[in-house]
């Protein structure tokens, strides 16, 4: 979460002087003055998003800016870490994100120098360069940043306790994007113990703080903690912005997720139901937020076997994601893929057939880091392809299925030992024994590994294997046990 600018909001009759000088920059006179003006009115066009001449024109404009700052430095060191600052800002809007890392550095360097390296001006420069260095991924370096900024705001303690509430909360959010949960939850609960006392700390940015801590312990097992504070944070967020917040959307929709896994299905109903409500696409709403909404509500009918309610739902969402995702995004696919499930559950083979083929079809245009469930897909039409007779394409989806569960999963996973079992008896169907039986030997190496020799499913692969011996016009394998001392030994 990025503070605002730590100068105040400029008055829009700044806007006027803009378009008296952004046309003839050189008419501007020498003094520091004007200089600060320049600087004033750049940033209230930055604010305005639409200054004369575009955000070029405003770039040039606060550099210029810039230069009369520094042809007197030796009054206007301040001043000149502030335009810095401003246009720092305006080369990340243009994405011009190494000149911006430059402007920052800069302004950090001339703003120790000018003021100290303990003043408060240092604050909003450290933290747009963390912000920048996140957003590259560039972890390390925001964290020096983040420190700084907290550093800066413990030695101006009481006035700057706002800042350190959201210094604290920013290097938490680092320490959580680099999977280091205890140590976020830590800096959130100590942003959260003084954040209630701060002043310029509002309800919406507690809100925020409570509903990442929630976030985090959630992830760590911790339920009840994390559901106290996705209400601690409800409570803010309905304080600061009402009932039908964007905000409020969202956290409810995260305490759904958490009921629904702890299988408090009626609660998690209820806050599905709210947050979607009010996710309703338009008024600025996130379609994806809405999207998720819908299959969060839909899995938990689902979980409880109300597929007719799920299915309205799951419609909606495949309709929804065709018209507003790209062909790339994988959202159109994953809801075909839920609904056909949905359909497979109530014995609708013919429906749930072709959702199954629409999701296979979409996932091949989508850019999915998981193909887990495309390989499931692969499997359930192709057995549906072997009940029809259509050995041959039964046989590539099934090898389909094996290649992409071996490349998500990892070849020794149940459901690779699964499609392998399927492949290998559509083989024995057409008599295509040789073919077959490596096959079993591998599904049935994966699942005793997996499961020990007394789960139903290993025993399932063994009963396949010995049929297949026997029916087998080979010449006689060795028994069942020796057969599966081998598989156990080799494997």
């Amino acid at each position: 979460m990025r503070l605002p600018a730590y100068r105040s909001i400029y008055p829009i009759r700044l806007l006027t002087a803009a378009v008296l000088t952004a046309g003839s920059p050189p008419l501007l006179t020498e003094s520091a003055n004007a200089a600060r003006e320049v600087n004033l009115t750049a940033a209230a066009l930055a604010v305005a998003g639409e200054p004369p001449g575009g955000l070029r024109g405003t770039i040039n404009l606060t550099k210029h800016a810039l230069a009369i700052a520094e042809r007197r430095r030796g009054s206007n060191l301040a001043l000149a870490a502030r335009l810095l600052e401003t246009l720092g800002s305006l080369y990340e809007t243009a994405g011009r994100d190494d000149e911006a890392e430059l402007a920052y550095l800069k302004a950090l360097d001339i703003t120790g120098k000018a003021l100290g390296p303990g003043h408060p001006f240092i604050i909003p420069i450290a933290d747009r360069l963390s912000s920048l260095y996140q957003r590259q991924h560039r972890f390390q370096e925001a964290e020096i940043e983040v420190k700084r900024w907290i550093s800066v705001s413990e030695a101006n303690l009481p006035l700057e306790l706002g800042n350190l509430t959201m210094g604290l909360n920013n290097l938490a959010v680092l320490y959580r994007a680099q999977g280091e949960a205890g140590q976020a939850i830590a800096l959130f609960e100590r942003a959260l113990a003084i954040g209630g006392d701060a002043p310029g700390v509002s309800a919406d940015q507690l809100g925020a703080i409570a509903h990442r801590l929630a976030g985090c312990q959630a992830e760590q097992g911790r339920t009840a903690d994390a559901e106290d504070n996705f209400k601690r944070a409800l409570r803010a967020f309905e304080k600061a912005g009402g009932p039908g917040s964007t905000p409020v959307a969202a956290l409810l929709h995260d305490l759904a997720l958490l009921y629904f896994g702890e299988g408090r299905y009626a609660e998690a109903e209820e806050a599905a139901l709210r947050s979607l409500a009010l996710m309703a696409p338009g008024n600025g709403r996130n379609p994806r937020d809405f999207f998720e909404a819908l299959n969060t509500l839909a899995a938990i009918y689902s979980r409880q076997r109300r597929y007719l309610q799920a299915e309205p739902l799951l419609v909606r969402a495949v309709e929804f994601a065709g018209q507003s995702f790209p062909s790339s995004d994988p959202n159109l696919a994953l809801a075909s893929y839920q609904l056909a499930l949905i359909y497979e559950a109530q014995r609708r083979n013919p429906e749930a057939i072709v959702f199954f083929k629409r999701a296979l079809k979409a996932a091949t245009k989508a850019a999915w880091p998981d193909s887990s469930w495309i390989a499931m897909a692969a499997n359930h039409i192709a057995l549906a392809y072997a009940e029809q007779g259509q050995a041959a394409e039964a046989e590539l989806l099934l090898k389909l299925a094996i290649e992409l569960g071996g490349k998500s999963l990892g070849p020794d996973h149940p459901f690779v030992a699964a499609a392998l079992y399927n492949l290998a008896i559509l083989y024995a169907r057409q008599n295509r024994f040789a073919d077959a039986e490596p096959l079993l030997v591998r599904s049935l190496g994966i699942r005793l590994r997996q499961f020990g020799p007394e789960n139903p499913a290993v025993q399932e692969a063994q009963n396949a294997l010995w049929r297949l011996h026997e029916i087998s016009p080979q010449p006689p394998k060795p028994r069942l046990r020796s057969s599966v001392h081998r598989i156990t030994k080799s494997e």
